[in-house]
């Protein structure tokens, strides 16, 4: 730091350094202490959102789970959701309504399938003509 000063028509100029160890001491510390604050919160935030997202994936890994077990001979069982009514729930009662139309729609085609060779064998030229 500099300072002119003018005393009995004399210039003079004063030159002064001054070093704070202790306050740079003190930044140093601190510049620590933000470095480890910040790293442990990130973990702590990091480790909080994987358990939020675990949780709330939860119902849709169970609903997948019940989806893939659904073969031909069990679509007549539901898939259960014991949850809120949230977006998973109306997600398992659409599913659940397209079980019931596929479930009637193999049902018909049993049930044609089963009468068709009976009317076929009264109707035989007509069946066969094409």
């Amino acid at each position: 730091m500099g300072k002119y000063y003018l005393i009995n028509k004399q210039t003079y100029y004063l030159l002064v350094k001054a070093q704070d160890y202790s306050g740079n001491e003190k930044l140093d510390h601190l510049a620590i202490v933000l470095t480890i604050l910040f790293l442990l919160s990130t973990l702590l935030i990091w480790i909080f959102s994987y358990n939020l997202i675990l949780r709330l994936l939860h119902p849709l890994d169970r609903l997948k789970k019940d989806i893939t077990q659904i073969n031909a001979s069990k679509l007549t069982n539901p898939v259960k959701y014991t949850g809120n009514t949230d977006e998973i729930a109306v997600l398992t009662q659409a599913f659940n309504t397209m079980l019931k139309r596929l479930s009637s729609a193999f049902e018909s085609q049993k049930n044609l399938t089963r009468v068709l060779p009976m009317s076929c064998a009264h109707h035989w030229p007509e069946c066969h003509s094409n």
